[in-house]
Formats: structure tokens, sequence, C-alpha cells
């Protein structure tokens, strides 16, 4: 990790794998396709896809991290060829569970047990920002797998303005106080500034072609909890927040997905 980033811990949390077997085994998955059916993250991939596909024949994707299989289903009824893999069993039972026909395999996103240069989208929403190393490992196994010219769509906590505002005030707090401050709980997650995460694509000769701000809503919400305890608060946060988007769309993302493409 050469870059200072904010990090993430949870109370009283499980082991790696222990956390997210639990986590797996308590979703729904017919609730999970239908929010993904109306998800803006969705709609902005299959865009790109539909108009990358003019150029592709009988077009492969890998979804790395895919969870219960939601993106397989909502791929698949496009007519998608679309394979997932998780480091989850619990998560792949799930999904087959739902879906027997579902083409989902446990593996790690850190080594996938695939060929090089099989696959012509990778999809990765919400799962590199998990491993304390850093990204970088389930990069360099995403960018082996993809065909050259493929496309990897990956998202991943953004550093927007009110979580870098935060972190001055702290860091001004600990120089005024001379008191480091004190984390609880495990490691969960990192976030990242947009230069910092494109540049670490870059670097790994991943092409950046667009960033999008997303979950404007989410990323507020989260600054400040406590409206969450308060319906009129919270709907009045959300209103706000799609205003936000509107005029300011970089001020309170929670994710920022970024469309790269592997180069020659």
């Amino acid at each position: 990790m050469k870059s200072p980033r904010k990090v993430e811990y949870l109370k009283n949390r499980a082991g790696e794998v222990e956390f997210w077997e639990e986590h797996w085994h308590k979703q729904d998955v017919k609730k999970q396709v239908e929010q993904v059916e109306k998800d803006s993250v969705t709609l902005i991939v299959w865009g790109w896809i539909q108009h990358a596909t003019e150029e592709r024949q009988n077009p492969r994707i890998l979804d790395g991290g895919c969870g219960t299989g939601r993106y397989l289903v909502y791929f698949g009824k496009l007519g998608y060829d679309i394979i997932g893999a998780d480091n989850s069993a619990n998560a792949v039972r799930v999904a087959k569970n739902f879906d027997a026909n579902l083409k989902v395999v446990q593996a790690s996103v850190l080594d996938l047990p695939f060929d090089s240069q099989s696959f012509d989208y990778y999809l990765s929403f919400g799962v590199l920002e998990h491993f304390i190393d850093g990204p970088e490992q389930g990069l360099r196994e995403a960018y082996r797998v993809l065909k050259k010219d493929g496309m990897l769509f990956l998202s991943v906590p953004f550093m927007n303005s009110l979580r870098l505002l935060e972190e001055h005030l702290w860091t001004l707090r600990e120089k005024i106080f001379n008191k480091q401050r004190a984390f609880e709980g495990d490691f969960y997650q990192y976030y990242f500034t947009k230069k910092e995460f494109k540049s670490i694509l870059c670097s790994l000769g991943l092409e950046v072609l667009k960033g999008h701000p997303i979950n404007q809503e989410l990323g507020l919400l989260r600054a400040m909890p406590f409206v969450r305890k308060n319906r009129f608060s919270n709907y009045l946060t959300l209103n706000l927040a799609k205003a936000i988007k509107l005029f300011l769309p970089w001020f309170s993302p929670h994710m920022v997905l970024f469309v790269c493409r592997k180069g020659s």
C-alpha cells in the first residue's frame, strides 16, 4: 500500500471467510435481481456492452465476485454468455438454488481458474476494496483473463468531498490534541480517490475510458448517518442528493464506476 487511503472497519466482525459466508447466506436473490434491473450501474454497463458488442462475436462475460448471481441472471436473460466466480461456498449454493442453470464456480478473484485472454468483459462491483493487501492482484487477474481490447467494469468506494473533509478534520484534531485516532473492529474495505485508483489501473496496463460517479444518495446518507433515524430528514436528504447529483455529480457519490480497456 504505497499511499494512505481511508479504511473502514467493522465491529464484532468474524474472520474473512466466515463473514462472507454469513453475509451471502441471508441474501434474497429474487429481490436482488429486481434491484439490478433498475440500478444505474446496470444501465451504464449494458450501454457500454451493447455498443462494444457490435464488433464482437459471441462475447463472454465474467462476473468476478458475483455473490449470489444477480448479474448472471440479468445478463443471462439478455442472451449473453456469462459466468460467475465467488470465493464463498454459500454464495455459489444460493445462486444455484435460485437457478441451477447459472454458470458459477467457487474461486477467488485473486486466482481465477480460467485461461488467459478468455473473456471479452469483466464485471467487478464492490469487490477489490475488501482485500487488505490492496486491489492490485485482483486487477492483474482481471487483466490476464481479458482478451485484447477486452473491457473491465469495476466499482470501488469513492473518497468523495464529504469523506475528504472528514479525514482532514480528523487529521487536524490529531495534530491539535496530539492523539491518534483509535479504530475498532476488523478491516472491511478501502475508499479511493479517483486519481489514486486511476493511477493503479493505468500502472497495470488498463486504459481508463470513463469514470462514472454512482450512488450519490447513499454517499450523502453515510456522511450523515443520523438522518436515517428520521423519515422526514431521510426524505429531505434523498432529495438533496438528487439535486446535488445534477449540479455536482462528484460531490457525494458512494462509489465510482470505472470503465477500462485492456491494451494490446
